[in-house]
């Protein structure tokens, strides 16, 4: 008897074990969907949610080493980064609800993407190295670089030449200029913005600064959001702040929870975002009146 007993133990210990996280997400722009990555122990899956009924279905019907997926700007697709062998690009269409393309690019791992609102391609950075830099420190992805993916001719192309020790976050500030997160020596930390149609290197990226940065935080500025051509919402050191370029002032919007920012999205001045605080939830807010809101993301067909 003792020996069910302890089995059952083991079973009842494992289940309460398995790892379930939620990863990145998007909003749709029209605030009625949620796409996001979810874990459950090694493996991930891609999610939609329907806010409106509250369901979450997956887009797949397996799982894998799927994350980060995205809404295709005013096109009813989600794109997503599958890296169980090649890095890979899979295309869904939400009516059809189906993968209508899968795009290997260059070998690396794919940190953060977006689709352009301007044009048909993929904006992304990868890394092509994956070591350590010391004999104490375990080994980590570094020499990342901007890349850009056509969706029309699916040809893929090199846009820097940057070598960064790390980069975390890619975004796009308009039709011609692109913004970047960076973590490395204090000169080559913090944000940065770049012109698309130059070659990148690391002269010509333009760090943002701010006149009141006391902390000098801005070296940890990470997740831009882009508000307006001269107000940015980003992460800094667990905090969420504003920054306003013209008058190179930053104003603190949250408070530090002691948490990072894992993803922070916006439609206009309604903020999303979620935290590594290892719950399934994502806040919003807006601006204005900063009352926190939370979903609740975990898909209620897992056990």
């Amino acid at each position: 008897m003792k020996y069910i007993v302890f089995l059952f133990l083991i079973i009842s210990c494992g289940k309460n074990n398995i790892e379930r996280k939620l990863g990145r997400f998007d909003i749709s722009v029209d605030e009625n969907k949620i796409v996001y990555d979810y874990k459950v122990d090694s493996l991930n899956n891609i999610y939609l949610m329907d806010i409106s009924t509250d369901e979450s279905l997956p887009l797949l019907n397996k799982s894998g080493k799927f994350s980060n997926p995205r809404f295709i700007y005013g096109a009813g697709k989600v794109v997503f980064i599958n890296h169980i062998n090649k890095p890979e690009f899979w295309i869904y269409d939400i009516p059809t609800k189906k993968i209508i393309k899968k795009i290997t690019v260059t070998p690396g791992f794919i940190v953060d993407y977006f689709p352009s609102k301007f044009e048909n391609k993929i904006y992304y950075i990868q890394a092509s190295e994956f070591d350590s830099y010391s004999p104490i420190a375990r080994k980590s992805f570094h020499n990342f670089d901007i890349y850009q993916l056509d969706l029309k001719s699916f040809q893929t192309e090199k846009l820097s030449n940057i070598h960064s020790y790390s980069m975390t976050e890619i975004g796009e500030i308009n039709k011609d200029n692109l913004i970047v997160s960076m973590q490395g020596a204090k000169e080559e930390s913090g944000l940065f913005t770049v012109d698309k149609k130059t070659k990148i290197t690391l002269q010509n990226l333009k760090k943002i600064s701010i006149e009141n940065d006391t902390l000098r935080n801005s070296t940890m500025y990470g997740n831009p959001v882009i508000l307006s051509q001269n107000k940015i919402l980003c992460s800094s050191s667990y905090q969420l702040v504003l920054l306003n370029l013209d008058k190179k002032e930053e104003t603190q919007i949250l408070p530090s929870t002691g948490y990072h920012y894992r993803t922070i999205r916006n439609i206009g001045d309604k903020i999303f975002y979620n935290q590594t605080d290892n719950s399934n939830n994502i806040t919003y807010f807006n601006l204005n009146d900063k009352k926190l809101n939370s979903i609740n993301l975990a898909p209620k067909n897992i056990k």
